[in-house]
């Protein structure tokens, strides 16, 4: 790689690439590989875009332009960019221009005459989308000045030779954060003792979606994945999830409102079911983050397989019998020896019998030093 760019146009078009690759790792690199593009370009402004319109998104970084500007685009202004309609769909790697989206049309737009025309730069652009997927899109924009407000065929050039390259480093970056979600969602499965943890969007959609994903959620009764985003068997139970994890998004909700939440589904008698937990998520938040960023932690556990779990593992560890191993679980919910026996449906003496063993087998002496040997493992 460092031989072609090199060779092809010189030490300006392998530096900005070192950059561009650089940023798949490291996102703060991004800005500086955008304005090194303005300059091999020879052109006012560079930017990176992400849009998802399901999600009410889009997220620019743009070294060059006035971030006040940048700002009311990403609030506001994002709604009525006739570009976006335009050029949403084209295929990655394909070069678009103003005569894509209609230079009549972009010029007479509001957007153009109520926004554009005082952020400073011009009309003109050439544009790439880098990656794509159900109506969202990231793609790399450059961008005229007010004063040469024009593209010729030096902009052309150069920007056809880096689109490639910015295609590949977009697939590593994306490829890298994926790797880093899975290992985050692996950890905090492990943490909270949960069948299966997922990082999701505001839409219930998985951000790691892949062969193994879908294999766990296969095995747990009640929930699937459906066109890409998780589904209930109920569909009122699906809006509630819903709203549990879009109320982990900052601002949504309303002020003061709880973020997340807890339900359970498909719960034939106490213990079981799925139950479900919405956390916020605290990863970065980062544009680079591209076209689908999780706004919440999705921690599902089906209660009897791991409730199973503990049990054969209190059976293994302290060579407890099966009686033995549910006695041990009904204390660690909670309550005295004759509240655990009358819910195990067994009589006091029974249960004094049992207990007696399990101090033996664990090596302790009262029930409260048994509670804590417990939750040791």
């Amino acid at each position: 790689m460092n031989d072609t760019r090199h060779t092809t146009f010189g030490d300006p078009f392998g530096s900005l690439l070192n950059r561009l690759y650089g940023a798949a790792e490291d996102p703060s690199a991004l800005p500086d590989a955008l304005a090194r593009l303005s300059d091999l370009c020879r052109l006012e402004n560079a930017a990176f875009v992400v849009n998802d319109p399901a999600l009410g998104l889009a997220r620019v970084v743009s070294p060059r332009a006035d971030p006040e500007v940048i700002a009311d685009y990403d609030r506001t202004w994002w709604r009525y960019d006739p570009t976006v309609a335009a050029t949403s769909g084209r295929p990655v790697g394909e070069i678009t221009s103003l005569e894509t989206t209609g230079r009549e049309l972009f010029l007479n737009s509001r957007f153009h005459n109520e926004y554009w025309r005082h952020s400073g730069l011009g009309a003109e652009r050439l544009a790439s989308n880098l990656a794509t997927g159900d109506g969202a899109f990231a793609a790399i924009v450059v961008q005229t000045g007010t004063r040469r407000d024009e593209i010729d065929s030096h902009a052309h050039r150069m920007f056809a030779a880096v689109v490639p390259h910015a295609v590949r480093a977009t697939a590593i970056m994306r490829r890298l954060q994926a790797l880093e979600l899975a290992r985050k969602a692996g950890e905090e499965t492990a943490r909270h003792g949960a069948s299966l943890a997922l990082p999701v969007d505001a839409a219930l959609r998985p951000i790691v979606a892949d062969d193994a994903t879908e294999a766990a959620l296969s095995a747990l009764p009640g929930i699937r994945l459906a066109h890409g985003r998780l589904t209930l068997d109920d569909a009122a139970e699906t809006a509630r999830l819903q709203r549990l994890v879009a109320g982990c998004a900052a601002g949504t909700g309303g002020k003061g409102a709880p973020r997340g939440g807890t339900m359970t589904i498909g719960a034939a008698e106490p213990g079981t079911g799925l139950m479900l937990e919405a956390l916020p998520w605290r990863g970065a938040d980062h544009p680079a983050a591209l076209l689908a960023r999780p706004v919440a932690l999705l921690l599902i556990t089906d209660r009897a397989a791991r409730k199973a779990a503990r049990l054969a593992l209190m059976q293994e560890r302290f060579g407890l019998t099966g009686a033995e191993a549910r006695l041990c679980a009904e204390l660690l919910a909670g309550g005295n020896r004759r509240e655990v026996a009358a819910r195990l449906g067994i009589s006091d003496a029974t249960a004094r019998t049992h207990l007696s063993r399990i101090f033996q087998k664990t090596g302790v002496n009262r029930q409260s030093e048994l509670i804590s040997r417990l939750l040791g493992y």
